[in-house]
């Protein structure tokens, strides 16, 4: 009886082993394969030129905070979609900027009045998402 129950748990250890080993590799898998982008090769460039061209103005000017809060709202760009017409776009990147703005905004009125924190948090989670499903 002793030695059936130690093969059933030596049985069950090596199908738990085999199980999580399993799930690492197949997470590995996707964590290490490399995904073919769609969008244009200029993108890249053009997106590190307006989030660090502001840094730079504002490390000129002895001003490096406000450089980094102008650099986050060019991040914007990077919301930028690929397809329709260049009203949609437009409008797209300027809701996205408003969103970013308005994240800012409440962000800074939370610090004041940290009751708020909570129910602004989940307000601003759930408009990025619905925001970023349906834009």
């Amino acid at each position: 009886m002793g030695k059936k129950l130690r093969n059933q748990h030596v049985v069950w250890r090596t199908a738990l082993w085999t199980r999580i080993k399993s799930l690492i590799d197949g997470e590995l898998d996707h964590l290490l394969k490399v995904n073919r982008s769609k969008r244009p090769w200029h993108m890249p460039i053009i997106a590190a030129l307006a989030i660090s061209f502001p840094v730079f103005v504002g490390a000129y000017f002895d001003a490096l905070p406000s450089g980094i809060k102008a650099s986050l709202g060019a991040m914007i760009i990077l919301n930028l979609p690929l397809v329709g017409s260049l009203p949609y776009r437009l409008v797209t990147v300027m809701a996205w900027g408003f969103a970013m703005a308005m994240s800012f905004a409440l962000g800074l009125i939370d610090q004041q009045l940290p009751w708020l924190r909570l129910p602004v948090f989940v307000l601003m989670a759930f408009g990025i998402v619905l925001l970023g499903r349906y834009s």
